[in-house]
Parts: structure tokens; sequence; C-alpha cells
């Protein structure tokens, strides 16, 4: 019977240390599964083609064909766009406190300053981040010369997705004999970059030719009609006349194009880099953006510039003057009232 104890005994000890020693099967963890296929390295590589125009260098990021057109630009509407002051020859203002001496001192001399043009001059001023603005005769239409060439283009940039399609400079599309592009010969191929930078930064009358006469005017007219701008570019009718309020409209919007289109940087960059820009020296301090334009007529002239100012608080500034033809251009006028209405940015 002891023996048989003890055997017993033992075999239940050798079966408790089994159990003791046996490992815990380890927990796994499922796997995640999705519907959306792995990403192969083509398409997680973003591919930045990058071109020389000029003396700058923009950035073009490839897309499909059909996304240029389908952009929406986001630009919030502006109360300037719908003010119609009772007395056209004194400035109006909206979002400044007049009363507020800070403002009405330069105010005075602004009103003094534009008294002096009469009707033969047309001025605005838009604060892009408060939505503040003054105007002076911002109604007057006055011949828009070379400044078309910029929303033109934009136009262009908005609508077209292929901007290395060429055409031929001929005779025909000489705007004179001796205009020819960057001094090429007749028979030259012209992208449409290559175009819209002749046609901005050097204003070149020929490359607007071209644009114009391949391209068509249906973009800028459909671009137009979505601003409510109702004047339409045709044949008889490219260097048509602007007021002051109609070209802010176009450069407010191509303020927002610059930032949220794929072609706003080169539009960006080509009117940074223009030639000419009344306002510049007097701005100097500032990146100025903008357009020129100049048109000499049987008895008078007319000069204008329209630019985006990018202060700390970015803002629009359009002036247009008319003077007899015998008389020097008048370029002291921009210089002059971009003096004042800094000031006055700056105060506000």
């Amino acid at each position: 019977m002891t023996g048989y104890l003890k055997t017993l005994i033992s075999l239940l000890f050798i079966l408790a240390l089994a159990s003791c020693s046996r490992q815990t099967e380890p927990v796994l963890t499922p796997k995640v599964i999705t519907d959306e296929p792995e990403k192969t390295a083509a398409e997680t590589e973003e591919v930045v083609e990058k071109f020389t125009i000029g003396t700058f260098t923009a950035i073009e990021v490839p897309i499909e064909e059909t996304s240029v057109e389908s952009v929406i630009i986001t630009a919030p509407k502006a109360e300037f766009e719908g003010l119609s002051p009772s007395n056209k020859l004194a400035i109006t203002t909206h979002g400044i406190n007049e009363e507020d001496e800070k403002y009405s001192v330069i105010l005075d001399d602004l009103n003094a300053f534009f008294a002096e043009y009469g009707e033969n001059a047309g001025f605005l001023y838009y604060n892009i981040d408060t939505g503040a603005s003054f105007e002076y005769n911002a109604d007057e239409r006055l011949a828009a010369a070379s400044i078309i060439k910029a929303p033109y283009s934009r136009a262009v940039l908005g609508a077209e997705s292929d901007l290395t399609r060429t055409f031929e400079m001929t005779e025909e599309l000489l705007n004179s004999p001796s205009e020819l592009i960057g001094g090429k010969p007749v028979g030259s191929l012209f992208t449409i970059e290559e175009l819209i930078k002749a046609a901005i930064v050097r204003s070149d009358n020929t490359a607007f030719k071209m644009l114009y006469h391949y391209l068509g005017y249906s973009d800028f007219n459909e671009y137009s009609q979505s601003l409510n701008i109702p004047h339409r570019m045709t044949d008889e009718n490219y260097w048509f006349r602007l007021s002051a309020r109609q070209t802010s409209v176009y450069f407010k919007e191509m303020y927002y194009f610059s930032k949220q289109h794929i072609n706003g940087g080169f539009l960006h960059e080509c009117l940074t880099n223009t030639q000419y820009n009344l306002f510049r020296q007097e701005l100097s301090e500032y990146t100025v953006a903008g357009k020129y334009g100049y048109l000499l007529q049987d008895e008078y002239y007319t000069l204008g510039c329209a630019s985006i100012v990018y202060a700390e608080s970015p803002y629009i500034i359009v002036g247009y003057v008319r003077g007899y033809a015998e008389e020097p251009l008048d370029e002291n006028f921009f210089r002059k009232a971009a003096g004042l209405t800094n000031s006055l940015h700056i105060a506000l």
C-alpha cells in the first residue's frame, strides 16, 4: 500500500509540473484591410517640371488637361465694386473714418491733388485685407491701352492647359515692321508662355496681337462677364476703355488667381517683372505687381497704371490721367498719388 501511494504521488507531481511549464499562446492582432489599393512608387512621387523664361524661373506642376478650366477662383466681393458716388469729382471712401484726423488730413491732401485734374483723372485704392477703399472719378472710362494685356493674359492662363503650344510670327501679325518679338525673324515660333511674358513684361504689341489672333477673345469675354464687366473684346475693340473701378475688379481677381491657380505664379512673376510701372518708384520698399498703359490720340494722351502692392497688408491701386498730346507725360501724377495713398494705407 505504501509503495502504491508513493508511485501515485510521484505521478501527480510530474503532471503538475507539466501543467505549470506549458507556454501561453501569443495573441494575434488582425490585419486591417482597406479598399484603397497600395500606391506604387511612381504614383507617390511628386513630379515637378521647371522651365526658364527670360530672367526668372517659373514652376509648373503637371496636371490633367481638364483641371485648368475646372479651377474656380474664390475672390470675395468688395464694397467698391458696387459704389456709385453722387459727386464723382470728390473722394468717396468706404471703411475709413473721415472724422478721424489721422485720415482726414491725408484725404484732404488727396482731394486737393485730384481736384487739379478734374475729369481728366480716375483713381481707386482698395485694401485687400480690410476692404477699406477710396476713389476719385472711378467710373470715368479712359483708354486702358496696354493695361488690358494683363487681364487678357490672365484669361488665357485660366483656360489653357498646354502653355507650350507654339504659334508662328508672320509678317501680317507684326504690330509694325520693326516690332519683332525679341528681335527674332519673321517665321519664328513662340509658345503661349513666351507670348504672355513678352506682352506683359515688355508690353510687346506683336506678342499681344499674336495671342488674340491665334487664341481669340472668347476666354477673355467669358472672364469679363464673370466679373460683371460689360465690355467685350472684338477685332474692332481690343484697346478698349476701362474705368478705375473696372480695372480694380480685374486686378483684385488676379491677386486671388495668383494665389489659387496653378498658372498664378507665372502671372505674378510676369507682373512683378514688368519693365515699366509708374507706381513702383514711389513704392520701392514693396513688391509691386502691375501693368501700365499709354495711348496717344490726336489731341491728347492717356496714361494709366494698375498694380497689386504687396505691403504687409496688400492693396490694389489704379490710376488714369489724360493730358494734351503736346505736353510731357504726367508721370508725376502716379508718384504723388502713390505716395499719398501709401501714407493713408500705413495710417489705416
